[in-house]
């Protein structure tokens, strides 16, 4: 309950006829399709598990939105209207950021790819030289990792 008071969110109490399942009267998959939905309806719990890019994307177009409505809004100070500006800005920043990002990693997959199937075309020998020598470099690259 208190992550839930954290996060600002509140959740619907159920009617007490149906706030206690007995779990142990589930079939597996019966567990398997609650665990889904109890899961569905949790806050994500790890950084992998939220779409960056879309997150700041929504960021964005609220912002967007507010600044609209600020600019429109003749009675918002002027010291308003610039911070909201300033905000759309940042955003704008961070979504270039992130494209840039986005695009090198695909470049380096791809390089990557066709890195791999050029060195296919090798003999298994200089194939296996060449990753030999090649998680070495990395590894030092890395610091000894």
């Amino acid at each position: 309950m208190q992550k839930q008071e954290e996060t600002g969110e509140k959740l619907q109490k159920a009617p007490a006829s149906q706030s206690r399942i007995n779990l142990r009267d589930l079939s597996l998959t019966d567990l398997m399709q609650l665990r889904e939905d109890i899961n569905g309806r949790l806050p994500p719990r790890k950084l992998a598990e939220v779409d960056l890019e879309e997150e700041l994307v929504l960021q964005f177009q609220q912002g967007k939105a507010l600044f609209n409505s600020v600019i429109a809004d003749q009675n918002v100070p002027t010291n308003q209207r610039a911070q909201v500006a300033n905000s759309c800005t940042a955003l704008l920043e961070h979504l270039t950021k992130l494209q840039d990002s986005l695009f090198n990693s695909e470049r380096i997959k791809a390089l990557e790819l066709a890195l791999v199937r050029a060195i296919r075309d090798l003999p298994e020998a200089q194939q296996l030289a060449f990753f030999t020598n090649y998680e070495k470099i990395y590894a030092e690259a890395r610091g000894g990792k």
